[in-house]
């Protein structure tokens, strides 16, 4: 891959143009994580409403049909439920690892084999997050260890 800016006085906003054969699936990781640089998740927390960066969350989780979003040093909840979210970030960095978990790939610091098919992953926080067996393969894909 080759990068190239050029950068001129007179241009209002950024522009990126990607030039390549076909749109294959490195092609489409570029334009999501350009796309995930500006969007952003409403959430609140103790009755303040704010908006989340993508790339500051670490997981998403639904717990006693409420939905949290964690970042290093604060937890917000949404009105979003997690499927609803699982499909709006499905393009993204984002990946369900269990029923009640969506992780932010990008924000993982490890991952390792765990008993029964399993797998733990470490976030940047240090967090430890389980991966049920019946997304095992998809993480490993996602992260090319298959």
């Amino acid at each position: 891959m080759k990068v190239a800016i050029n950068i001129q006085a007179d241009i209002q906003e950024i522009e990126v143009i990607i030039n390549c054969m076909t749109k294959d699936e490195n092609v489409q990781r570029i334009v999501s994580a350009l796309d995930s640089l500006d969007t952003k998740l409403c959430c609140r927390q103790q009755g303040e409403h704010f908006q989340i960066a993508l790339n500051d969350i670490l997981y998403i989780e639904s717990v006693d049909r409420k939905t949290f979003l964690y970042t290093e040093q604060q937890i917000y909840e949404t009105d979003k439920r997690l499927y609803e979210l699982e499909n709006y970030l499905k393009n993204r960095s984002f990946f369900r690892v269990s029923k009640a978990t969506i992780i932010n790939l990008k924000r993982t610091k490890s991952i390792r084999p765990e008993i029964g098919a399993r797998l733990l992953l470490t976030m940047d926080n240090g967090e430890k997050i389980i991966v049920s067996r019946q997304y095992t393969s998809d993480i490993k894909t996602a992260l090319g260890v298959i």
